[in-house]
């Protein structure tokens, strides 16, 4: 995170930092008191501010979240830190948030994949036709990231066949509509259960067994930093990219014209970084 803000000149570092908790047993009021508590917290830290720290969305968290911790400082420093509205991303419009902050890692993964699609030369190295008309994927964690990324990728021809999710998996060869299962996931708090509540003809698994079925492109947006040791048996890295819109991720080519796409947190930016830098130049 650190590396790709700085290439893109953005005042910003790459430390993660939360509360150890779930997000889905509380309600509302509970969540709101301990965002505000995990707020002062900081602020009596001095680790908070424009010019300090700013924190931003990510696991269980998001434009709720982030104007609430907005709200807060600016209650607590409103009246003497003139930059007080800068100290989070991702908080709403109506808090000076910014449009498009929602949609960007996902438009950050699609204008990278269409970018590396369309590159003739590296992509004759790979044996990989070009374009994402036609092509059939796989999203592994179908979030903020895996909606958007989705939806940008079926409006470019691309035909999205499987989601992997925690409350399990499934494949629809008929195609599916990103919208229509970020809408039931919202409703649902779960992907479970989508093919028999749109009639559509597929195959549901507990696990993430979906994965493993033919796809072109497959993209990681879940929170593990590499591929399970079964879906590295499966898979021969072939090349390495960075992601700057999103966080590093690392192009994969398995036989048949397959690509995977994994995103990596900061646990372990540095290693693939590494990787990065030897493979990109093919």
């Amino acid at each position: 995170m650190t590396i790709k803000n700085t290439i893109a000149g953005l005042p910003y570092g790459g430390a993660k930092g939360g509360i150890k908790i779930d997000p889905r047993s509380l309600s509302k009021g509970e969540l709101e008191r301990v965002t505000r508590n995990y707020t002062t917290a900081l602020c009596k830290k001095n680790s908070l501010g424009a010019a300090i720290d700013v924190p931003g969305p990510d696991i269980g968290t998001g434009e709720r979240e982030m104007t609430l911790i907005k709200d807060q400082y600016q209650q607590l420093y409103g009246h003497r830190d003139i930059n007080y509205a800068g100290v989070t991303t991702g908080k709403s419009i109506q808090h000076h948030g910014i449009r498009g902050r929602e949609e960007a890692t996902g438009l950050g993964v699609y204008y990278s994949t269409r970018q590396i699609l369309s590159n003739a030369e590296q992509l004759q190295k790979l044996g990989v036709s070009e374009g994402l008309k036609g092509k059939r994927f796989i999203v592994q964690g179908f979030g903020n990231v895996g909606y958007w990324a989705s939806k940008f990728f079926v409006q470019d021809g691309a035909i999205l066949v499987g989601v992997a999710e925690a409350d399990g998996s499934f494949i629809c060869e008929e195609g599916i509509n990103p919208d229509e299962l970020w809408a039931y996931k919202r409703k649902r708090k779960g992907t479970k259960g989508y093919l028999g509540a749109h009639h559509k003809v597929g195959t549901e698994y507990v696990n993430e067994e979906a994965i493993y079925s033919p796809w072109y492109i497959c993209f990681n947006s879940v929170i593990s930093s590499f591929p399970l040791p079964s879906n590295s048996q499966l898979m021969s890295t072939t090349q390495a990219i960075s992601n700057a819109s999103s966080s590093l991720r690392q192009l994969m080519g398995p036989p048949q014209e397959r690509v995977k796409i994994s995103s990596y947190k900061k646990e372990s930016a540095f290693y693939p970084m590494c990787s990065v830098m030897e493979e990109v130049s093919l």
